[in-house]
């Protein structure tokens, strides 16, 4: 009998081995799909010709610029504005560049590689945590595929040409080289030269290069000290630098433009509910932590990596509730969130020391979660990837833009011109938001102007970069067949624009250029005009573009703002040539108009572009030559962009004109 049961018990282990092992495999499944998912959309898109997200034209043609020797960190007067953000990204892109050329798959390959290396980093730190052949066998697979799965709340671009997954990929590489804070100093001087290179990546990510920082410096006086003395060596040298190279506008872009961005307070709440959407277990992190008899179980890493996670939310929700902000500045947060509920999990599973360890069903539980939270977090991987129709238009388009002759400039695409030979000066719409409130980017009008690029493609949307174009070129029509990003802010190239040939005149005469200190001979009603031309701009009203001279008419009011109405009115003139030209800016409503009157009454008139950028106007004037006319300069508007502009109003005739 006794024999008879123990082969009973020998027959039934091999059976409940293979049925464990059955189980944990299909339970693995979760995180094999999102592990499938993440390398089908990365390899599907990896050659898309074009913009997948709005930024990737702008940071490829910032490497350009450096390739080519160009000014990045100038003045706002050179009239290219870079990105407000420090230029790591965009020197890798470079390098890499000249190793494999430069265009949309070499930079996605390099976003891709450093997800990858973060992701290894998750492994890596999980594997060490692991204490069994079973642990090491699930848990590092479960903690990538819950940092993955993070993919569509981070706004699906972990590998698109952006700066977080290299800024991401240095600092989880630094926490993996510091380990538990008390390692060799060789593994401590390359985590300064880490941190360093991530401090010159993405700034809001210093908080997460503090917080390592800070945990090694408690773990080893000696460690932290090196560390934190080398990162400031190294960072303070190449901050030197870059602002000696710079003139000190290295410092204003990254630092002072981003730190006068407002924070709104329901941005940050929004980004806080997005993140605990995506993980709620979240909530119970800091109950954990919080307790003592849970505290002690938890291992040096893994307070480590609980102190990035914590750094991470002012990290990701700071930008986020910022002007701009975007879901991918969550990325720290959702990144992190699964790997360190599961570096917890690890160590509180293993008990206390010399206490026995729970119940295999408590195990098993904590698998049978991970799996279930990584199959609630599946999506449509189709939603990410480019389809052959949209390929198509994609090349279309660059085909397109390669056959234009004279240069294209496309101001949210800067880099489609570039990859298909158009080789002029281009911008990023971008950066020109970023400066707007400062009163800043005058210079865009004049870099456009210069720029002698013969066409513009525009999306219709870009805010002070489109009126300017207005300005200086002409509406063509549509393009067939437009495409449009896939995440991020929309855009798609899809106006085109010749640019217009300079008007040609003869006998000009100027009837108003409003260089004078008052509106003498002027009648004004109302309380928007003021008593002087605008010279400069006045507060709280954005740059104004495109007038002549330094000063012109502006019903912009200093005390009332858009709410202020009236009434400018000239002088009579008589009106002796063929046409009359001005340059009109502000709204675009009726209400906000420059007529043309004679004999009282209005014969033409005109409205601004709808920003203050000042566009050139016509007016065929031959039927009233001989008499007398007027200019009235008309807000009726207190509304938005309720206000008009006006300057440089001349009477001129056509050459060749009788």
């Amino acid at each position: 009998m006794s024999g008879g049961g123990s082969e009973a018990v020998g027959a039934a282990t091999p059976r409940r081995a293979g049925w464990r092992l059955l189980v944990g495999a299909a339970l693995l499944l979760p995180a094999l799909w999102h592990a499938g998912a993440i390398a089908r959309i990365f390899l599907s898109r990896a050659a898309y010709p074009m913009d997948i997200e709005w930024l990737e034209g702008g940071e490829l043609y910032q490497a350009y610029r450096w390739d080519h020797g160009l000014s990045l960190y100038g003045p706002p007067d050179q009239g290219y504005l870079p990105y407000t953000h420090p230029p790591l990204h965009f020197v890798a892109l470079s390098l890499a560049g000249r190793v494999a050329g430069l265009d949309y798959a070499t930079g996605r390959a390099l976003s891709a590689f450093f997800f990858a290396l973060a992701c290894a980093a998750v492994a890596a730190a999980v594997w060490r945590a692991c204490t069994s052949p079973a642990e090491r066998l699930t848990a590092p697979a479960f903690a990538v595929a819950m940092a993955m799965a993070s993919f569509p709340v981070a706004g699906g671009i972990y590998d698109l040409i952006r700066n977080d997954t290299l800024a991401l990929g240095l600092v989880l590489l630094a926490a993996v080289l510091v380990g538990d804070g008390r390692t060799s100093t060789t593994r401590i001087v390359l985590a300064a030269a880490v941190l360093t290179a991530e401090g010159f990546t993405r700034l809001p990510y210093l908080a997460m290069g503090v917080a390592l920082g800070v945990f090694v410096l408690a773990r080893s006086r000696r460690n932290g000290l090196l560390l934190g003395g080398c990162t400031a060596l190294a960072g303070g040298a190449a901050l030197g630098g870059l602002q000696l190279a710079t003139g000190g506008w290295f410092w204003w872009y990254s630092v002072t433009v981003l730190s006068g961005h407002p924070l709104v307070a329901k941005r940050f709440l929004d980004g806080l509910r997005a993140v605990l959407d995506f993980a709620p277990f979240l909530v119970a992190l800091p109950f954990v932590l919080g307790m003592p008899a849970f505290r002690r179980r938890l291992s040096p890493r893994t307070v480590l990596w609980c102190a990035l996670l914590g750094a991470a939310l002012p990290a990701g929700l700071l930008p986020y509730a910022k002007l701009g902000g975007f879901d991918n500045d969550l990325i720290p947060i959702v990144f992190l969130a699964g790997p360190v509920a599961v570096l917890v999990v690890l160590d509180l599973l293993r008990g206390a020391p010399g206490a026995p360890g729970p119940p295999g069903w408590v195990r098993w539980s904590a698998v049978v979660a991970a799996s279930a939270f990584l199959a609630w977090r599946t999506y449509d991987p189709a939603r990410f990837i480019p389809d052959a129709s949209r390929w198509a238009r994609a090349e279309r388009l660059n085909s397109f833009v390669a056959g234009l002759r004279g240069g294209v400039i496309i101001p949210n695409h800067p880099f489609l011109p570039i990859r298909n030979g158009q080789t002029g000066p281009q911008l990023h719409t971008m950066p020109y938001l970023d400066v707007i409130g400062r009163g800043l980017g005058e210079a865009i009008y004049p870099y456009i102007e210069t720029s002698n690029a013969a066409w513009a493609i525009l999306d219709g949307g870009e805010p002070l970069v489109r009126e300017t174009v207005l300005s200086l070129y002409d509406f063509v029509g549509t393009l067939p067949d437009p495409v449009s990003t896939m995440v991020g802010f929309p855009s798609s190239p899809s106006l085109l624009f010749k640019r217009r040939e300079p008007l040609r005149k003869s006998a000009v005469r100027v009837l108003f250029d409003f260089e004078s200190a008052s509106y003498e001979g002027w009648t004004a009603t109302g309380d928007a005009f003021g008593s002087s031309p605008t010279a400069g701009r006045p507060p709280d009203q954005g740059v104004i573009l495109g007038y002549r001279g330094r000063g012109l008419a502006n019903s912009f009011s200093r005390a009332s703002g858009d709410a202020a109405t009236g009434t400018l009115t000239s002088p009579l003139f008589t009106i002796d040539r063929r046409s009359l030209a001005l340059l009109v800016g502000g709204g675009t409503r009726a209400a906000t108009r420059v007529e043309l009157r004679v004999d009282g009454r209005p014969v033409r008139e005109a409205s601004g572009p709808g920003g203050d950028v000042m566009v050139g106007t016509v007016w065929d004037v031959s039927t009233f030559r001989g008499r007398q006319g007027q200019i009235a300069i008309v807000d009726e508007d207190t509304g938005p962009w309720g206000h008009v502009l006006a300057d440089q109003i001349e009477l001129f005739d056509p050459p060749g004109a009788p």
